[in-house]
């Protein structure tokens, strides 16, 4: 009779328009337990308490593992075990998975006033239908939101405004606010496994989203394909080298939040900071173009600066044809001596340059005697026809070798 007491509630307030936090508050009437009710990833959605004892506090993530899959029966889904507020203090609970076609969010039912019993769980499997239904509806109405606001932001950085004044009405109907400058970056992922990149990728977006929000106001997340784009409004006027510092700081905080939730590293690209929002489009190109010249120069979990590129930033302003033409003629007699006699020259060189030309360092990492490492270089000098001691000659062999790299040539 109990349990269709409170289904008559819940389903009179979902049929009543009511969202989460109306029918997190009828389960904590009910139960006695204040409830919290988070996304698949442990992002809290809702938190309702009892209002009879102390209200705890929680950062954006409850310091639980989620199992992003259920692999017990539904009936045997209920977990108990002991989080800690961000004070510290250790919270007893029970959690049941919401589930469509997939996981979709958690109800967790901190038992610190009433103890678990039976009837909680009958109570927190009944009820959990009709949150999930709320969860979807939510989730349906934010996307709409979401698609507009994806919508404008394609638009900002692919420069489809008529003009300055008309980009900053439009984002400000969305609550977004352009009519100051913004830092632009780029992030992605240093792995991307294709199996996993999707799922990742999400994550990493929500725990931007909430680590960002920590550390600088108003922040905006979106994502492109494989990378997440990140807007970062300035209010003052700043030279390069405190931007860098600001960046940088902020940076090395925001992964120190990620990295303890995700196990999976990023780079990031900095465009250039230009003074109005109608340029953003050149700051997104500049920061793509300095996460894959980062990673042309093996910069793995770190940040890279479009200003600090130099010439190098020219390197992908020109064509394939254009870099394939430099890269072959260069290298192309050692590669084909290599393909003829099964050789390892190419790899040398690669090796050579890693260790910034150190006969010793280099002969330690391939696994050869220095003498053998010598005649390699030797025999690279004879078939280009080019002295490795020359600062140019040093630069040209380097660049087309992380272009080769780089493009997957070979």
């Amino acid at each position: 009779m109990a349990e269709n007491t409170l289904m008559s509630k819940l389903l009179g307030v979902l049929t009543g328009g009511g969202g989460l936090p109306s029918l997190a508050k009828i389960l904590v009437d009910f139960l006695g337990n204040p409830v919290i009710i988070t996304d698949p990833f442990g992002k809290i959605l809702v938190y309702q308490d009892t209002g009879r004892k102390e209200t705890f506090l929680w950062n954006d993530f409850l310091p639980v593992t989620i199992k992003q899959q259920a692999t017990k029966p539904l009936e045997s889904q209920i977990e108990r075990g002991i989080i800690a507020t961000s004070e510290g203090k250790a919270v007893p609970y029970a959690s049941y998975p919401l589930i469509w076609t997939e996981l979709e969010g958690f109800i967790f039912l901190l038992l610190t006033e009433n103890p678990w019993s039976n009837e909680m769980a009958k109570s927190l499997k009944q009820s959990a239908q009709i949150f999930l239904i709320a969860l979807k509806q939510e989730r349906e109405i934010q996307k709409i939101h979401l698609k507009y606001r994806d919508e404008f932001l394609h638009d900002l950085l692919y420069n489809n405004f008529e003009n300055k004044e008309v980009l900053i009405q439009r984002g400000k109907t969305l609550g977004l606010d352009f009519s100051s400058p913004h830092v632009l970056a780029v992030v992605g992922l240093d792995e991307e496994e294709l199996a996993e990149a999707e799922k990742t990728l999400e994550h990493l977006k929500i725990l931007l989203q909430s680590s960002l929000k920590m550390y600088w106001p108003n922040p905006v997340v979106t994502r492109r394909g494989t990378y997440l784009v990140i807007f970062l409004p300035l209010e003052r006027k700043v030279t390069f080298l405190e931007l860098k510092r600001e960046i940088d700081s902020l940076i090395r905080q925001v992964k120190k939040y990620v990295y303890g939730r995700l196990e999976k590293s990023f780079s990031v690209g900095i465009g250039h900071l230009y003074p109005t929002a109608d340029e953003l489009f050149r700051s997104y190109q500049e920061a793509k173009t300095a996460l894959e010249l980062g990673r042309f120069f093996n910069k793995i979990d770190d940040v890279t600066y479009f200003d600090e590129l130099g010439v190098f930033s020219l390197l992908y302003k020109m064509g394939e044809w254009e870099l394939k033409k430099f890269c072959y003629s260069l290298l192309e007699p050692i590669m084909d001596y290599d393909r003829k006699n099964e050789g390892q020259l190419l790899e040398t060189l690669k090796t050579y340059f890693q260790c910034n030309a150190d006969i010793n360092t280099t002969a330690e990492k391939l696994f050869v005697h220095v003498n053998t490492l010598r005649y390699r270089l030797k025999k690279v000098e004879e078939l280009l026809g080019m002295d490795l001691n020359l600062l140019d000659v040093q630069l040209n062999l380097f660049v087309a070798l992380r272009i080769l790299s780089q493009k997957g040539w070979s």
